[in-house]
């Protein structure tokens, strides 16, 4: 009897181990549950930085793709970092030059990657996204003009 009464544990525990590894690796064949669909974005920098030669949309593009994460209107990665379209955030930086600018953006800090992530942007590229971090909220879409004034000095923030 007591013979009779391990091998029927021993199946059980055998046949419950089969269907909790069943479960932890295919979840989906046992209880069908609806999958939520997820967009594959593959990120190779040199091939995207190819695409935005002459670009005039330039900086809203690396925005998108560096900078969007902690400075969106909705930061997937809330650091603190001044938003998008938020005139009251971006004040601070009102007198700060381009220069100065770049030089953080640059070194990084405060939970920001050197260069902002974007190792192989260059500083006119960089200074783009600013720009179109910046002047997003006002009425006007002339960031090359912006870009030209603040690269001469021409004005502060």
């Amino acid at each position: 009897m007591n013979r009779l009464v391990i091998i029927v544990i021993l199946i059980f525990s055998g046949i419950a181990g089969l269907s909790l590894s069943w479960y932890v690796h295919h979840p989906a064949v046992m209880f069908a549950k609806k999958q939520e669909k997820s967009e594959r974005v593959f990120h190779h920098p040199l091939s995207f930085l190819q695409t935005l030669k002459h670009d005039p949309h330039a900086g809203e593009k690396i925005y998108r793709e560096y900078c969007r994460s902690c400075h969106g209107r909705e930061p997937i990665i809330s650091i603190h970092a001044p938003r998008i379209e938020d005139e009251r955030a971006w004040k601070q930086y009102q007198s700060w030059t381009m220069q100065k600018l770049l030089n953080t953006v640059n070194e990084g800090g405060k939970g920001m990657p050197a260069r902002g992530g974007c190792f192989e942007c260059s500083d006119d590229l960089l200074e783009q996204a600013i720009l179109y971090m910046r002047y997003r909220g006002e009425k006007t879409n002339d960031f090359s003009q912006k870009s030209a004034q603040k690269r001469a000095g021409v004005n502060k923030w």
